[in-house]
């Protein structure tokens, strides 16, 4: 049985730096981008979406420095 989604294109932005565990590029967890390849369309959304939101505290996060 094939997905009703397509895959989604991965977060990654080349900036392939760790801090916390989570990419400073992308956003996603170290978990995460190991899972990527193997995961289904629908893990990869969500994936995509946590990964924004933790790039958006990250981001916020350092405007305020």
């Amino acid at each position: 049985m094939s997905s009703l989604f397509s895959h989604p294109p991965s977060p990654c932005q080349g900036i392939c730096r760790l801090e916390a565990e989570v990419c400073a590029g992308c956003g996603r967890a170290i978990g995460e981008i190991v899972e990527w390849p193997s995961a289904s369309a629908e893990r990869k959304t969500l994936i995509n979406a946590e990964a924004a939101r933790r790039l958006a505290i990250i981001r916020s996060l350092s405007t305020l420095q």
